[in-house]
């Protein structure tokens, strides 16, 4: 399986404070670039040697329904040309711009669609505010009318993306709790803002929140309210995996990538200064840091003292993210320390909850498979 990130545009109608591309600078991505991206990736795609044989395509911005005349040519373009070949394609978007049309395009398209949301309005207007300044949620909360259509007509749930920052995670367990039963939403990822310092008491009191709401989600479930809680079933996946020994598993910079708006690829968002491009779609892969990633994708632990003595290092991903490391210690063998805590977090709810999680996900998978068949 070969994975593109094509970033469309750096341009977006919301400001948040978080937001990873801090410049919005009005930036498209061509319909050229476009095209000789996606004919990239098939040659990435025809050489690759996985079983899995699909090129799954994540349109993002900046905003990406800012430009979705661009998004339905290049979609086109790939059906003209690539009909034979299997694309899954998906979109990560504030949901400002959806309307009736674009769902109909999602739907046609069987797009897997996220949306950015950080729960009830008190909470989300703090940091997801528009360019005037004015808080986000309502203009937003009035298009799940259209995402309720897309999840009935796909049998598939809208994944909502939210963001815990200093100023609000204390409410996330109410967040969580709005965005299940009254958003009526059944996939719920969560993202650490690690641009600020968390001190230590920051994070044992976020703990608790964690906790919190990890009971909803097991009563939830229990009940047979079912929905997806990406923040603690990735620990269970990790545990799935944790005897594969391969340290770089998310196999950004070999299978997976990240095309900017003018060409240039990336690994992943998490690296977007300059001295960690890794190519671009005229010239190919290449470059210091493509080296760096290269010489050291197979190794299969870290010259850490600290990380190999944890007692979760087995079910560790934050050890194998040589971006992060290499961006906060300058060293790919140190991992990052917010990366590190929020791992140990995770594992350990899991751990301490496995024979409840393990039952949810097994009754999940029976369902998902008496569903398609």
């Amino acid at each position: 399986m070969i994975s593109i990130t094509l970033e469309v545009n750096r341009k977006c109608n919301f400001r948040c404070t978080y937001c990873y591309m801090k410049e919005k600078l009005d930036y498209e991505m061509s319909y050229e670039t476009a095209v000789r991206s996606i004919d990239w990736a098939i040659k990435k795609y025809e050489s690759d040697r996985s079983p899995d044989k699909e090129i799954d395509v994540d349109f993002i911005g900046g905003e990406p329904l800012c430009s979705l005349p661009l998004i339905k040519e290049t979609i086109a373009y790939i059906n003209e040309k690539y009909p034979d070949i299997k694309f899954v394609y998906s979109m990560t978007t504030n949901g400002a711009l959806i309307s009736e049309d674009v769902v109909s395009f999602f739907i046609e398209n069987d797009f897997f669609i996220k949306i950015s949301l950080d729960g009830r309005k008190e909470d989300n207007d703090m940091n997801r505010v528009w360019a005037s300044g004015k808080g986000t949620f309502d203009d937003v909360i009035r298009k799940f009318k259209y995402l309720n259509r897309y999840q009935i007509e796909l049998n598939r749930g809208v994944q909502v993306n939210s963001v815990v920052t200093k100023n609000n995670y204390k409410n996330y367990a109410d967040n969580l709790k709005f965005l299940v039963d009254e958003g009526g939403l059944r996939s719920v990822d969560l993202g650490i803002d690690k641009g600020e310092h968390w001190s230590d008491d920051e994070i044992r009191e976020l703990g608790d929140v964690m906790e919190q709401a990890l009971d909803f989600y097991l009563e939830s479930n229990k009940n047979g309210k079912f929905f997806n809680w990406v923040f603690i079933e990735n620990a269970y996946k990790n545990y799935l995996r944790k005897d594969d020994k391969i340290l770089f598993k998310c196999g950004a910079g070999i299978r997976s990538f990240y095309i900017a708006w003018n060409g240039e690829i990336f690994m992943c968002p998490a690296c977007m200064e300059k001295e960690f491009v890794i190519g671009n779609i005229g010239d190919g892969l290449g470059g210091p840091w493509y080296s760096e990633v290269m010489g050291n994708k197979d190794i299969d632990e870290i010259d850490n003292k600290k990380c190999q003595a944890c007692e979760f290092q087995d079910v560790c991903p934050t050890k194998g993210c040589y971006v992060n490391s290499f961006k906060e210690n300058g060293s790919i063998h140190k991992p990052s320390r917010i990366s590190c805590l929020i791992t140990r977090m995770t594992a350990k709810m899991y751990r301490d909850h496995k024979t409840e999680i393990d039952e949810i996900m097994r009754r999940r998978n029976e369902y998902l498979k008496h569903s398609q068949s």
